[in-house]
């Protein structure tokens, strides 16, 4: 199994977080691939992200967690945004060049944020083949199924999906990145009403708070969004600095406050998508 579900004790929230960043586990596969694993390979993940997320302790909403590297494959990707030049014949294969692609960011990655992953061997048809259906497609139609049970209960669907950020982004500047940045993909694919509520909440709890810039959402909340399905996506990027040490990739002594910090803002969410915006919905 490549995620874990955390279930509700009821159904009446319409709220599912993801987490696809966050997983530590490695396969034997990829470790064969590269010359020796560097601890800065790291730097590609969301570390922690999934006790974070997991550690809400709200009972009636959806949690969906990757428990494979993003480094295995990348599940806010499309599976057609493929490097060829990781692919030993990539001619049955139909990619897309996107600009992913080209930062070495694409559906299996070949860059970190802080070193180049060092391959020694290229991936066959039939591996790259297994890794989408068995750890790809294996998570998103288990969401889809999520989705599927939350919009027949409450008449819609809202996905917020985890990540974090590195402290420091070289097109941004330390000082100007804001502690967590909300990305809708500039207002496509979240209600402003909802914006509103993350925003204010983000601020209650002392931090700052951007939206779209320099995150604006990734290929989950591009995806999934459907207005005519009442499905709206939402990302999340928390700074890292808030709850870990970037540099030996450990937690700081903040982790447990900004857990709680975290609930406080998912709570207030939750609390909204189901006594305000649901009767919303209901009227329309």
């Amino acid at each position: 199994m490549n995620y874990k579900l955390f279930k509700p004790q009821s159904e009446e929230s319409p709220l599912i977080l993801t987490s696809v960043h966050s997983g530590d586990r490695y396969t034997d596969l990829f470790l064969k691939k590269i010359k020796s694993f560097q601890d800065d390979y790291k730097s590609i993940e969301d570390m922690f992200m999934n006790q974070i997320v997991s550690g809400l302790n709200l009972p009636n909403i959806h949690i969906l967690i990757s428990l494979y590297s993003r480094l295995i494959i990348d599940l806010n990707r499309s599976e057609k945004e493929l490097d060829i030049d990781l692919i030993l014949d990539p001619k049955n294969f139909e990619y897309i060049n996107t600009p992913r692609v080209k930062g070495g960011i694409g559906l299996i990655p070949k860059n970190t944020p802080k070193k180049e992953i060092d391959y020694i061997n290229k991936y066959s048809e039939e591996e790259i083949r297994v890794l989408i259906d068995n750890f790809y497609q294996n998570w998103h139609n288990k969401l889809n199924e999520i989705i599927n049970k939350v919009r027949e209960y409450n008449g819609f669907a809202f996905i917020l999906d985890c990540h974090s950020m590195p402290s420091h982004n070289p097109y941004v500047g330390k000082n100007k990145l804001s502690d967590i940045v909300l990305g809708d993909n500039h207002n496509a694919t979240c209600p402003k009403e909802i914006i509103d509520i993350m925003t204010n909440s983000i601020t209650k709890e002392g931090f700052t708070v951007s939206i779209n810039e320099p995150y604006a959402g990734g290929f989950i909340t591009q995806n999934y969004f459907n207005a005519e399905k009442k499905i709206f996506t939402l990302q999340i990027e928390i700074k890292r600095d808030l709850y870990m040490d970037e540099k030996r990739y450990l937690k700081n002594d903040n982790f447990n406050n900004f857990k709680n910090n975290f609930r406080k803002i998912i709570n207030d969410l939750n609390d909204f998508l189901i006594n305000r915006y649901k009767v919303d919905i209901a009227a329309e």
